[in-house]
This record gives C-alpha cells, sequence and structure tokens, in this order.
C-alpha cells in the first residue's frame, strides 16, 4: 500500500513554479547514478535506523534498535559530524515508559536547527511525540498522539483541495488522500488519478490555488512508483532536484528500498546501495545519510552529496 504520511517534513522545499494548471510532465529514465562523494563519517556496532539530518547538516540524530529480555526498546542519540562527538538524548529507561508491548521510534524530524520531534510508538495503537532542544538536550514538549487524530487532519485537508480544486476528481482523491505528504512550503503531494486516467504524482499548492503533475505513468518505473504496494517518500526537493525513496520492505525486513533522484528531467536509480533501509538529506541538499542492511544489521554512512 502507498501510503504517503501527514508528517510535515521539514525543511524539504518544492521549489517548483506553479502557474494555475501545468500540463508539464516529467519523462523518466532507469539509467544508474551515483549520487555522493566525500564519506564524512560511518556509525557501526549496532542495528541503527531513523538517520535524520539537521537542517544545517552538521548533526545527526538516530535511533538503536535494542532488544532486552526479548522486548524491543530503543534509544536515541545524536551525533556533532564535525566533532564526531555525541549524546544520548533519550535512554533506554525513558523510551520504555511509552510501551504497552514495545517501545520503538516511528518517526523523527528537524522543524529547525533548535527543535527535534521524536515519535515514540507503545508497539499497540499509541504514539508519543517528543520534542527537543538538542542544544540543550532539555524536552520542550510531550504530544500524545491520539488514534485517528490523523483521519480528522485527513478530512480536514479533504475539504480544503475540494473547496480550492473543484475539477479534481472527487472519488479518486477520497481514495488518495490517505496517502498525502505536507511539505515544509506547505505544498501537498498526493498520487492517483485526480484529473485524468492515469496515475501521477500530484503537488497541490492550496495558497496559491495551482497543482502541477511531477511524474506521469509512462514507463514501468514510474509505474511502480506510483503503486499502491509500497509506501513512497519524498526526502528532498529543490528545483534542480528530487530525491525519493520506496519502501518496498517493512520495518524489520531486510532488503533494498530503492532511491530514485529526479534531475534535469530524469527519474533515475541511485546505484548506492544494495540493501537501503532509509536515507535523509538536510536542508541544503549537500549532504546525505544512507542506512543500510550489512550482515544482519543497519549501520549509517553520512556522505557530501554532488
Amino acid at each position: 500500500m502507498l501510503i504517503f504520511t501527514g508528517k510535515v517534513f521539514s525543511y524539504l522545499l518544492l521549489s517548483v513554479c506553479f502557474v494555475g494548471f501545468s500540463e508539464h510532465f516529467i519523462i523518466p529514465a532507469t539509467a544508474q547514478i551515483q549520487s555522493d562523494s566525500r564519506v564524512i563519517t560511518t556509525i557501526t556496532g549496532k542495528d541503527l535506523v531513523h538517520p535524520t539530518l539537521s537542517p544545517n547538516g552538521k548533526f545527526l540524530a538516530y535511533a538503536e534498535v535494542l532488544v532486552q529480555k526479548s522486548v524491543e526498546n530503543t534509544a536515541v542519540r545524536i551525533l556533532n559530524l564535525d566533532t564526531k562527538k555525541s549524546i544520548l538524548l533519550i535512554d533506554d529507561k525513558t523510551a520504555a515508559k511509552y510501551k504497552t508491548y514495545k517501545s520503538f521510534v516511528s518517526d523523527m524530524e528537524w522543524s529547525r536547527a533548535d527543535r527535534l520531534s521524536i515519535t515514540i510508538s507503545d508497539g499497540d495503537v499509541d504514539s508519543t511525540t517528543l520534542t527537543f532542544n538538542p542544544g540543550t538536550q532539555k524536552l520542550i514538549g510531550t504530544k500524545f498522539l491520539e488514534p485517528g487524530s490523523s483521519m480528522v487532519q485527513q478530512e480536514k485537508l479533504l475539504g480544503q483541495i475540494r473547496s480550492v480544486f473543484p475539477k479534481v476528481n472527487a472519488e479518486a482523491l477520497q481514495n488518495g488522500i490517505y496517502r498525502y505528504q505536507v511539505l515544509a512550503n506547505g505544498v501537498v503531494l498526493i498520487p492517483g488519478k485526480l484529473f485524468d486516467q492515469e496515475d501521477n504524482l500530484w503537488a497541490f499548492d492550496i495558497s496559491n490555488k495551482s497543482v502541477k503533475k511531477l511524474l506521469v505513468n509512462q514507463d514501468p518505473l514510474v509505474k511502480s512508483l506510483l503503486s499502491k504496494d509500497h509506501p513512497l517518500k519524498v526526502v528532498y526537493s529543490s528545483a534542480q532536484r528530487t530525491i525519493l525513496i520506496v519502501y518496498a520492505h517493512a520495518s524489520y525486513e531486510r532488503g533494498n528500498n530503492p532511491l530514485y533522484i529526479l534531475e534535469d528531467g530524469q527519474l533515475r536509480l541511485s546505484n548506492a546501495y544494495q540493501q537501503l533501509y532509509d536515507v535523509s538529506v538536510n536542508f541544503k541538499g549537500d549532504r546525505i545519510a544512507y542506512c543500510y542492511w550489512k550482515n544482519g544489521k543497519r549501520q549509517i554512512i553520512v556522505k557530501t552529496l554532488k
């Protein structure tokens, strides 16, 4: 199932020109490319997930997967990429307070340089978001996420889009609204047959009352990206480049989650790693953190991005 999260991916910018309704579309290519160069750091030794670069790319937050008495738990660290010194932001005892069956990080994001939000799942239906000032390590906010709260957000967004874009296919929008993603500049991404008979990735700029196609279902590669079988996430976007990852495997499964780079009108498949798990790109787009499987564990490597 292709599920777009409603969580705001801060510091992702979709710097495209919206002028009314655009018929412009991008024809993808399947060529593989290398997207990185110099290695900044590598983190190994434990099972590591959720690499999350700060907006300036100087800090990396990540979670450790811990198994304690056959129960999954977690811890969260922040690494200074300049000094290579790390701090323990959330220890296993703190994380265990939020578990029902287990405790694990389900989401992590920097909303700004001094704000890091970490969502911890209880292993059942509830989650809690903890917001920190990473510099002081001070917890400045705790928010319990009630089950069904995302549905309220979806219904609100559904009404806004229908009001601003009356030509949208109402049935297709209803079916696709739960797969949406909101970027930091307010642009809403929704895949589906919203204006024609082909699946596309649509970018809605509600405030400017404009919409744009980002992908067109004319190629097997794009069809796989827009498939409802796997979640798709835009991890970075600028006027020159958009980076997407397809979560082809469940979070606990070993395997490759393919990374795609949309650049110069071409959609390319990155060949950075054969078993990529996750990826993060900073706001400037000059650093990338890969999380990939090796010897049964996930490790992280941070590189410069060309």
